[in-house]
């Protein structure tokens, strides 16, 4: 079996099976995770000898049943120290949690597959003669 493909199904490939890789990632997090409630403190209460570098810092504090207070820094400049907060972490590593919102949890994800949609679309847009249609020989 033969498949045609030319710049335009390169590119959308690509950004397909980028995307999926994100959404696999997110949604393993939503699907394996737990919600809890927390509050936004001001991260040089955490440590009083950084509170200089970090007095401008937030973070979300919250309880886990079996280690207790867990951290997660707040990257989202809207949120305010007293403010509650979910806070979604994985039931398997509680150190990764995120603050539950569009921004920390979804927005930042995105951001980071900016890169690797940058470096997809230099080769696929540049290298790839836009005239040129492959052929693809599958196994089966």
């Amino acid at each position: 079996m033969t498949i045609k493909i030319n710049r335009t199904g390169i590119f959308l490939l690509g950004t397909l099976i980028i995307y999926t890789f994100y959404l696999q990632n997110r949604l393993k997090i939503v699907f394996g995770g737990t919600v809890v409630s927390a509050e936004i403190i001001s991260a040089a209460d955490v440590n009083e000898g950084w509170s200089k570098n970090f007095s401008h810092r937030t973070c979300a504090k919250f309880e886990h049943p079996l280690l207790g207070e867990i951290y997660t820094d707040n990257p989202d400049k809207e949120l305010h120290i007293g403010d509650k907060v979910d806070v979604l972490y994985l039931n398997k590593s509680p150190a990764i949690a995120y603050i539950y919102n569009f921004t920390n949890f979804w927005m930042v994800g995105l951001m980071i597959t900016i890169i690797p949609m940058l470096l997809w679309t230099s080769f696929a847009l540049g290298y790839v003669n836009p005239k040129k249609v492959i052929q693809l020989k599958l196994p089966f």
